[in-house]
């Protein structure tokens, strides 16, 4: 199991102990630090899974990003090259919903 939050920057602005509060539940079921990944009026702050490998994250250099928190399958692929699929995918309007499985978010 992996996680995640998303925090918008105006409230991070107004409350930013939410940064010391919101990753207390992840500390305590043992996940480590959590990647946080900036842009436009959001923060992400994902985690790896506990027991496998990570989920994937993927710069699109033009400050767009895809996450997967969790394992996903996308057109026979996993990991990274399914994250990459999925982007191009989901970029050009046309997602193809049932070539995805077992993802969590």
């Amino acid at each position: 199991m992996g996680g995640f939050f998303l925090v918008h920057r105006d409230e991070l602005d107004r409350n930013p102990e939410l940064v010391e509060t919101l990753p207390r539940p992840f500390e305590r079921r043992g996940f480590a630090r959590p990647q946080r990944l900036a842009g436009g009026a959001y923060a992400l702050y994902r985690y790896n899974k506990l027991l496998a490998g990570p989920g994937s994250a993927l710069e699109q250099g033009d400050g767009n990003r895809a996450v997967a928190v969790g394992t996903l399958f996308c057109q026979g692929r996993s990991g990274t090259t399914a994250l990459k699929s999925f982007a191009i995918d989901y970029r050009s309007g046309h997602v193809r919903w049932s070539q995805l499985g077992e993802h969590f978010a």
